[in-house]
């Protein structure tokens, strides 16, 4: 048990992960319980909505997100997130962010079909 323990002890430099990542293809860092710690590259307009059935935590490492949120089909106030900032996307509220050419932001949500991990 020692070992495997040990071969889960992981440190990530996020900005230097970041360069290698695609555009838009969250990959997973890590999981704690059924928590999965996702690291996503933004660049420009994703070009859908999206919701979620639990809530959703950004974390905007670097750059700037200005995300334009729906509820029931029906615009709400958008949100700027910059860097070094914390939002939190409640289950339900449809979203889509419009992200600077150098975003990167980590992501916490549960484990779900969509979740990729990283390999490293």
């Amino acid at each position: 048990m020692g070992n495997d323990l040990a071969s889960r002890v992981k440190k990530v430099n996020v900005l230097e992960k970041a360069k290698s990542e695609e555009v838009f293809v969250p990959k997973s860092l890590g999981q704690v319980g059924d928590v999965t710690i996702e690291l996503a590259v933004g660049k420009g307009e994703l070009p859908f909505w999206h919701t979620n059935d639990e809530d959703e935590y950004v974390y905007c490492v670097r750059g700037t997100i200005h995300y334009q949120l729906q509820i029931d089909e029906k615009d709400i106030s958008p949100v700027d997130v910059n860097a070094g900032e914390f939002f939190v996307i409640p289950a339900g509220v449809a979203h889509k962010p419009v992200c600077s050419d150098d975003n990167v932001v980590l992501i916490t949500e549960r484990v779900n079909p969509y979740t990729t991990f990283d390999e490293e």
